[in-house]
């Protein structure tokens, strides 16, 4: 076995699609060319001496998966373990082999496939810089495994036991088991270099010839069953129709391994990104929801209001009130277009009662002086003029303050005659009322409201 890392991977299951296909999971496609001599064998059996790991590296596993069971011999504790747990249906001898049953010195190094009971291959690992840890571990020769199983036929033996393999071979007799197929590790550990010199002649003295050899590995066929020799020959191939598993520990499986990591990763990434997006569609999905329940909330209060003021409008109450209503909406009218008449009254009035300070005073005043400097100046208009004034003395009054622009010279209202009772100042008024019948109606309209507006003054003096 070529050293490798930790054996972490867990058991891939086969998907249906993968299930038409052989998924390899030894590390060097030992189990592909197995299963192109034994596919025609249904639930076969094996034997795997220094089977190691269940899943990484495992030649068994992808027989196992097509309905085949065997036995597991693992000296190493924690891979005994891992094949318990994994193969519970499977029996798992924790035993080293060696020549006769008993124990032996076994150096462990840890989650590799490198432990052995040769010291002089452990020393030269811990030279390298691995960890040796010497322990003590039973033992049984192959010939006693064999022979628990010699009623059955075994369809495979493989033999990994990191340069203990002419122990391994020498302790086969004298059981007379022959396997169909034997597959041994034939180099020195980690290394190219062969080492089935020491081995091989007993090996083909029990009956087998080889077949084929994978650059690690050598597979031997029984010469009882000469019909699987034909099988051998070409490596692993498109036409073996096989997938690899992406566990084992051979170099060229590294990149593979680097690859998927790298889409597992981006998968992950992908996967995170849209869960963040979920958790922001379901927050966008909240917010639009509270908006919607806030607009039905406003539409039904609306409907509540159109139908409560559907009500109102429907009422006798409504309907008895809605003159009330017109007068109302007449004064408002009239109070607007009261403030425009009223600003033109202003300015009739002040050319009708040539309010003092105002410019019509101030033309009348420049008229009234200008006549009456006219009138002095030619005696007989004189003489006439203040006959006639004599006769109205409150007029004559009043021109003098205009001409004089003297206010002071203005007698007190009672002096025309003018006072505070209403009859007195109706009078008053009847007496100098104009005859407008004959002007436009809007003229009209200004003259009595501008009447009203004096009598209103006079009668709150």
């Amino acid at each position: 076995m070529i050293g490798r890392g930790d054996a972490s991977d867990q058991p891939k299951h086969c998907t249906e699609q993968e299930a038409l296909m052989f998924i390899s999971y030894a590390q060097n496609f030992e189990d592909v060319i197995l299963w192109r001599a034994l596919k025609h064998v249904e639930r076969g059996f094996y034997i795997d001496i220094g089977a190691q790991d269940p899943v990484i590296d495992s030649v068994s596993l992808a027989f196992y998966e097509r309905g085949w069971r065997g036995v597991h011999v693992e000296p190493n504790d924690g891979y005994a373990d891992k094949l318990r747990q994994a193969r519970p249906d499977e029996v798992v001898i924790q035993s080293a082999i060696s020549r006769e049953a008993g124990e032996i010195v076994f150096f462990e190094i840890p989650d590799t496939g490198l432990s052995t009971g040769e010291e002089e291959i452990a020393r030269k690992h811990e030279v390298q810089g691995r960890t040796v840890k010497q322990v003590t571990k039973p033992s049984q020769p192959l010939s006693a495994i064999l022979d628990s199983y010699k009623d059955q036929k075994i369809h495979w033996l493989k033999i990994d036991v990191e340069g203990m393999e002419d122990q391994a071979i020498e302790s086969w007799v004298p059981s007379g088991a022959r396997p169909w197929i034997v597959v041994v590790e034939s180099t020195k550990p980690n290394s190219p270099e062969s080492n089935h010199g020491l081995w091989e002649p007993k090996l083909l003295k029990l009956g087998y010839e080889l077949c084929y050899f994978d650059g690690l590995n050598r597979f031997y066929v029984s010469v009882e069953h000469p019909e699987l020799t034909n099988s051998f020959g070409p490596g692993p191939n498109f036409f073996d129709d096989f997938a690899l598993s992406g566990t084992a520990s051979a170099p060229f499986c590294h990149k593979i391994n680097a690859e998927a990591a790298g889409l597992r990763s981006k998968l992950s990434e992908s996967q995170n990104a849209k869960v963040a997006l979920e958790a922001v569609l379901a927050e966008e999905k909240g917010a639009k929801a509270a908006v919607e329940a806030s607009l039905a909330g406003e539409r039904a209060a609306r409907t509540v209001l159109e139908d409560h003021l559907a009500a109102v409008h429907a009422s006798t109450s409504w309907k008895i009130t809605a003159p009330l209503r017109g007068v109302k909406n007449g004064v408002s009218a009239a109070g607007r277009f009261g403030a425009r008449s009223r600003s033109l009254a202003h300015g009739v009035r002040a050319w009708v009662t040539l309010k003092s300070g105002s410019r019509p005073r101030r033309v009348a005043q420049r008229a009234v002086t200008g006549l009456a400097g006219y009138v002095k100046g030619r005696p007989y208009l004189a003489n006439g003029a203040r006959s006639i004034l004599r006769r109205f003395p409150a007029v004559r009054i009043r021109l003098q303050a205009v001409v004089h622009n003297d206010p002071e010279l203005l007698p007190a209202p009672s002096t025309f005659g003018w006072t505070r009772d209403r009859t007195d100042s109706s009078q008053y008024f009847k007496s100098r009322e104009l005859d407008v019948s004959g002007e436009p109606c809007g003229v009209q309209r200004v003259y009595r409201q501008i009447r009203l507006a004096r009598r209103h003054e006079l009668d709150n003096r």
